[in-house]
């Protein structure tokens, strides 16, 4: 249906279309079958490349003297036909490929592994921190309900309220709800 030999498609949200999912991300598929332009015709590099590739099994001597014409397109092909015709140039082109992309897989994975020994690191870090304020808090809970036993020990005493205060060190207010317990 679509008559452009190169189609660019954006990722949407089904029930909200106005949603893109990634303004960088997109699908560009090149139908070169679709590209029925004389060379004459070619108007870009784009247009001019994707003629080079769909007939390069084809190109008349015509044909590389017109594409020659443009400097990035003359480069492209001489690289393109140095690659195609040597073996060994094609095996080293195979080779940085894969050392890029083996390279940019390492870097992935050693990402990927710093962020789970960060995660697992901060994990054990938040959960000694946590032990320890868990336990201090424990000790401090401990003091107050000691305070509070002999503060409820002195009223059973009838000691006077400002002198529980000052054997406690517990409030006033509190001293006074103990004693109504």
């Amino acid at each position: 249906e679509v008559k452009d030999f190169i189609s660019c498609f954006s990722i949407r949200r089904d029930k909200e279309p106005y949603i893109l999912f990634n303004s960088d991300l997109k699908i560009v598929i090149v139908e070169l079958s679709k590209l029925d332009k004389a060379r004459k015709d070619l108007v870009d590099f784009k247009e001019k490349w994707c003629y080079f590739l769909r007939k390069s099994g084809e190109l008349t001597g015509e044909d590389k003297e017109y594409l020659s014409r443009d400097k990035d397109m003359e480069e492209a092909m001489n690289y393109f036909t140095k690659l195609s015709k040597d073996e060994r140039m094609q095996e080293l082109a195979y080779d940085e490929y894969r050392r890029k992309i083996d390279y940019k897989l390492d870097q992935l994975d050693s990402k990927e592994e710093g962020r789970k020994e960060g995660r697992k690191e901060g994990r054990k870090e938040g959960m000694q921190r946590g032990i320890e304020k868990g336990r201090k808090q424990g000790i401090e809970e401990g003091r107050q309900a000691e305070k509070r036993e002999q503060a409820f020990k002195l009223l059973k005493l009838d000691v006077d309220i400002s002198t529980i205060v000052k054997a406690t060190g517990l409030t006033k207010s509190k001293i006074l709800k103990l004693k109504k317990k």
